[in-house]
């Protein structure tokens, strides 16, 4: 949990502090571990982020050990399937914090889950789950979560050159979307929209 608390107080010190940004400019992003990280964020009720990425996360703790090679993270993690180790990992997993907005001081972040259907380090179960849960707890016309899902490349990595071009600017979009609603960023990219080729 403290590696939580540090992030939430490097955020409060730019709002805060330094004055550098507020609330509903800033975002985080992380993936894989960082990822668990970013989506605990979005779940702990802090009100510091208005969007956050979560590529190739971790999401849900009671069952990470059956997804991917989650198995093998239990030396590091803890065995939820024990009480004394799901007592631990309870507090930090973002799937099983997702609350109704009653029940929360502020409202969530926007939030982008991105995995690869071939990463069998973090499975893409973890993102879907989360949008799942957000839209089912939330109301699906309420929650701004989103799920990107590429069918190639693996753990945090790319196929080629064009998928990664295309990878961050998505995220890029969904960033520029929920960091400057004044802008009128469509919610959805219209292709008669688009140059035509040359």
């Amino acid at each position: 949990l403290k590696a939580y608390e540090d992030f939430e107080a490097v955020a409060s010190c730019l709002i805060r502090d330094l004055q550098l940004t507020a609330p509903e400019r800033l975002a985080c992003m992380g993936g894989s571990m960082g990822g668990l990280l970013t989506a605990n964020m979005l779940t702990r009720d802090n009100g510091l982020f208005r969007a956050v990425v979560s590529e190739c996360p971790l999401a849900d703790m009671e069952r990470f050990r059956f997804l991917g090679m989650g198995h093998s993270w239990i030396p590091e993690l803890g065995d939820p399937s024990t009480p004394e180790g799901w007592q631990a990992v309870s507090q930090y997993s973002p799937l099983h914090r997702i609350s109704p907005p009653g029940e929360r001081r502020f409202a969530y972040p926007a939030s982008l889950f991105v995995s690869s259907s071939n990463d069998d380090r973090t499975h893409p179960a973890h993102g879907r789950k989360m949008v799942a849960k957000m839209a089912q707890v939330v109301g699906e016309a309420t929650a701004d979560a989103w799920l990107l899902e590429e069918c190639e490349g693996g753990h945090g990595g790319n196929a080629d050159i064009e998928q990664m071009a295309r990878h961050h600017a998505i995220v890029f979009y969904f960033l520029w979307r929920s960091l400057a609603p004044e802008a009128g960023v469509p919610l959805k990219l219209d292709a008669a929209a688009a140059p035509e080729e040359q």
